[in-house]
């Protein structure tokens, strides 16, 4: 295989990733490159040689990272826009721009305000980030804001007031929201929290706020199938994530996840794992396939695959998903 050339500025494993995406949905990928360029305007103009791999969105710095969903269709990333030079506190505001320029619908000035307030309170990482998703005929966008520890009690209350109920509020387990994510097709809220020393049990606790409770045994046998042993006295890893989505003060979702190397393991065996089981679901992982094939006898220290995770909405089996930084191409 020949090695890809750099076009628009793009790093070489981008431009790899958008021409596996032209095969699959020429439509989709094309609008996919044209909201890149807009996105990564400032990294692409940049002459700094970490524009493209400083973030901290993914391990190997990549502020680009594909995503895949077991159960839907559709091109999906997740972005950092921001070049190094925007201050952290300024970064709501300069993705607000770009996703402005990507004509998405906006936020109200009220919940704005209230985003700047709760990430005033303390010390970011990463700032705000952009969630993409392209089909044959629509382009959605989601936004992601990041809340710093500090404003851990302040978030509490923003999220109790839209999902009535606490999370898990017991020593050393230090649940606190970490991200508030917002599609602007449909304005549904997503809240993100992290916790600590997660007990199995304990996720149907998690899963009665939101009113899913009687699905936690099937989201944890499917914890169970993807780490190959049984589940019984704690969960692999100390720090999970888990999420509600809102829609009409009501929760229309909720979410499990850890990173794919604390579940499964490192890149080889997290690309045979889905593409075993995806094999015998019969689901469509030959986009997935393709980009990750250079990983298939990766040994590198780093892992490719960022965050796994499960899906569980009302009606619906549970649905995985996962996230890939672009791997480096190999000529051959």
């Amino acid at each position: 295989m020949e090695k890809p050339v750099e076009r628009c500025g793009f790093p070489a494993a981008t431009e790899h990733i958008l021409s596996i995406w032209s095969e699959y949905d020429l439509p989709a990928a094309s609008r996919a490159r044209a909201a890149l360029q807009v996105i990564f305007r400032d990294r692409i103009g940049s002459q700094a040689p970490i524009s493209f791999v400083q973030s901290t969105l993914t391990m190997t710095g990549s502020p680009f990272e594909p995503a895949f969903s077991c159960s839907a269709p559709g091109l999906r990333y997740t972005a950092d826009p921001a070049p190094e030079n925007v201050p952290l506190h300024k970064r709501l505001d300069y993705v607000l721009r770009v996703l402005a320029m990507l004509k998405a619908p906006g936020i109200s000035p009220l919940l704005a305000g209230q985003l700047r307030h709760l990430q005033s309170l303390g010390d970011l990482r990463y700032g705000a980030q952009i969630g993409s998703r392209h089909s044959a005929n629509e382009d959605r966008y989601k936004l992601y804001v990041e809340i710093p520890p500090q404003a851990s009690m302040a978030a509490d209350l923003w999220a109790e007031e839209r999902l009535p109920g606490s999370v898990l509020n017991v020593p050393g387990r230090n649940a606190r929201v970490t991200l508030i994510g917002i599609d602007l097709s449909t304005m549904v809220t997503e809240i993100y929290y992290r916790i600590e020393n997660l007990h199995p049990r304990e996720i149907q606790l998690l899963m009665r706020r939101g009113g899913a409770a009687h699905r936690a045994p099937e989201l944890l046998a499917a914890v169970e199938e993807w780490a190959q042993w049984k589940v019984r006295h704690e969960l692999p890893g100390s720090i999970w994530g888990f999420s509600y989505a809102l829609k009409g003060g009501r929760s229309a979702a909720f979410s499990l996840f850890t990173f794919a190397r604390t579940l499964i393991g490192v890149d080889r065996g997290v690309r045979t794992r889905l593409l075993s089981l995806g094999e015998n679901r019969n689901w469509d992982l030959s986009v997935y396939e393709q980009m990750s094939r250079p990983l298939a006898d990766y040994r590198g220290p780093l892992c490719h695959h960022g965050v796994f995770g499960f899906i569980v909405r009302p009606d619906t089996p549970v649905a995985p998903w996962v996230g890939l930084a672009p791997p480096e191409m190999r000529a051959q």
